[in-house]
């Protein structure tokens, strides 16, 4: 039988392999929707008909004063969905609300990231766009539709530190 190996003082160590009984393989994976979750991307990914069903069971299902943060993001998407398939809704001025100052917020970041990407190419750093703005700019066209809390930008490993100084000088 194996012995758990010992520290120096004689206490049993910690191994770090576990045996696979200690992992539940029927637990849903946290990077998973859950079922309200996954009914508000159906609201504003799939066809019509489905979409208005998965709203009306969304809305049957859910508290949208505590909805989680990852579901909040999506409430921008959700109002243009509801107007898009004409769903009428109580909550429908709050959502737009909540798209305003996305599309706001989102159009203060786009000149900003403008003048970020000049000043990286003036200084001869290849630079792109990742994740929310090159979604917003290239799929959504509508800089309202997903909220953005930063910016995300990608210049080559070997030129990181010319970046960071290029950007240390323009402010």
């Amino acid at each position: 039988e194996h012995q758990p190996a010992a520290d120096g003082e004689g206490r049993a160590r910690q191994t770090a392999s576990r045996s696979i009984e200690a992992f539940d393989v029927t637990a849903r994976p946290a990077w998973l929707p859950d079922n309200s979750q996954q009914l508000l991307l159906d609201v504003c990914l799939l066809e019509d008909d489905r979409a208005r069903r998965a709203f009306r069971e969304w809305r049957a299902l859910v508290d949208v004063d505590r909805i989680d943060a990852g579901s909040y993001r999506l409430v921008p998407l959700l109002w243009r969905r509801m107007c898009a398939l004409g769903i009428e809704d109580p909550l429908r001025e709050k959502f737009k609300g909540v798209y305003r100052k996305s599309w706001y917020f989102n159009g203060l970041a786009i000149p900003r990231t403008a003048r970020v990407l000049e000043a990286l190419w003036a200084a001869e750093v290849p630079a792109m766009v990742l994740k929310g703005i090159a979604l917003t700019l290239e799929y959504y066209r509508d800089h309202g539709v997903r909220p953005m809390s930063d910016i995300d930008i990608a210049v080559p490993r070997t030129m990181a530190r010319k970046a960071v100084e290029t950007l240390v000088e323009h402010g």
